[in-house]
């Protein structure tokens, strides 16, 4: 209804000041008057002409780049749009619509850098392009999205605005078309110090990603990716004319469940969750790629559970639901924790993933190490936002022989970071 006032209106216009042109012609009289008649209707003509314009009639249609890409990662899109008759047109502006995932940018190289807060300049101005397109009947524009933040982004719709040189006439219309960007996070290198005990010799630090024993050979099985070389079994090789890797007889527990912070406190960093987020994906990675058994869950408003594994299709469900996770639910992290290891998990190890700690996770842990858990906490946050009564809490557990890692942007902005397990 609106665009239909807003038609007549414009029409009207043009009518009535046709009319006063032809009025003065007549009862003026004389060259001057018809001069200007006659000089102004081509203007008329056009302003009739732009306004009877069936752009809604425009076929508009999308080119990404790619569809998939890492986290900071830069996006170049093209808009091409195609018109049976070319009417000449002054100026056209092309917007893209982009949702409010994509408002905000994110580049793991700058995050560290304000990573004690919101960097409120860190906003993406509106995605517009104005183009003169004359007589063209193709016309086609191109932008960019640096620094791209993690999720799934939808793009659905294209506002076309022209009008005339003066602005008279404007016209308007918000096109349909549809596309996703995948962004999925970005990995880090993690290099894992293995806190673990020797059956020689007592308690010991190994630096490496393999728990894996190796001394007693139980049978053989077919290759998956993350077997070293020296485990294939060439005679079975040959025999079944398929890469089979040898089984050992493991002398400790492999199966380590990976638990994630997905909760929305109220003094929630952002930076930090997104930081989380990538060091779950990479220590995930890492320990796959040590023939382990992984098991994930993040624990927010839902908790996703992903029992052990040691499949790329289990590894794409985990990365896929990284890629689209964030931060929701007002129940304690804590709280949920403690039920899902006693529902759930029966494991030897487990890998907690935090941007936030206070007593009642505290006290979760220690449970969790009470019943024969070995259980490493990876506290993620801004070096200023880490409070005494946190610093305090931390160190405590860590005397209580539970693995306390705390990463800041001071660990987080190197090339690699260390985690001990």
């Amino acid at each position: 209804m609106k665009g239909i006032l807003k038609f007549l209106g414009q029409l009207l216009f043009v009518l009535v000041l046709f009319a006063i042109l032809f009025t003065y012609a007549m009862f003026q009289g004389g060259f001057v008057s018809w001069f200007l008649f006659y000089a102004l209707m081509p203007v008329l003509l056009y302003y009739a002409g732009l306004l009877f314009t069936p752009i809604h009639k425009w076929r508009i249609e999308r080119q990404l780049s790619q569809s998939t890409l890492n986290t900071g990662g830069r996006m170049t899109m093209t808009v091409r749009m195609h018109r049976r008759f070319a009417f000449p047109l002054y100026y056209m502006v092309v917007e893209e619509q982009v949702p409010e995932s994509l408002i905000k940018r994110d580049s793991p190289q700058m995050r560290y850098q304000i990573f004690d807060g919101v960097n409120t300049a860190n906003t993406r101005p509106s995605v517009k392009r104005m183009i003169h397109p004359w007589f063209k009947k193709e016309i086609e524009c191109t932008f960019s999205l640096p620094e791209m933040p993690r999720g799934a982004h939808e793009l659905t719709t294209i506002r076309v605005t022209t009008g005339d040189i003066f602005g008279f006439i404007k016209k308007e219309h918000v096109f349909s078309v549809y596309d996703e960007i995948v962004v999925e996070p970005a990995t880090r290198r993690v290099r894992l110090l293995e806190q673990r005990k020797s059956f020689a010799q007592g308690n010991m630090v190994a630096s490496g990603t393999s728990l894996k024993q190796t001394n007693v050979v139980t049978g053989v099985r077919e290759y998956m990716p993350g077997d070293k070389f020296s485990w294939i079994d060439w005679k079975q090789t040959a025999r079944k004319n398929d890469i089979m890797t040898k089984e050992f007889e493991q002398e400790q527990s492999t199966e380590t469940m990976i638990v994630m912070d997905a909760s929305c406190p109220i003094n929630l960093n952002p930076a930090a969750f997104e930081a989380t987020v990538e060091v779950a994906l990479s220590l995930m990675k890492v320990l796959r790629h040590s023939a382990l058994q992984v098991g994930f869950m993040s624990i927010g408003e839902d908790v996703r559970h992903f029992p052990f594994y040691h499949d790329a299709e289990k590894a794409d469900a985990i990365g896929q639901h990284l890629t689209r996770v964030q931060p929701t639910g007002e129940a304690s992290f804590a709280d949920v924790l403690r039920q899902q290891i006693e529902r759930n998990y029966t494991g030897h190890v487990t890998i907690v993933i935090t941007s936030y700690v206070d007593e009642m996770l505290g006290d979760t842990l220690r449970r969790m190490k009470q019943r024969g858990k070995r259980v490493t906490l990876i506290y993620v946050q801004a070096s200023r936002l880490i409070y005494e009564t946190d610093r305090v809490l931390l160190n405590q557990l860590q005397r209580e022989g539970l693995i306390v890692n705390q990463l800041t942007e001071k660990e987080l902005i190197k090339p690699m970071i260390e985690v001990r397990t």
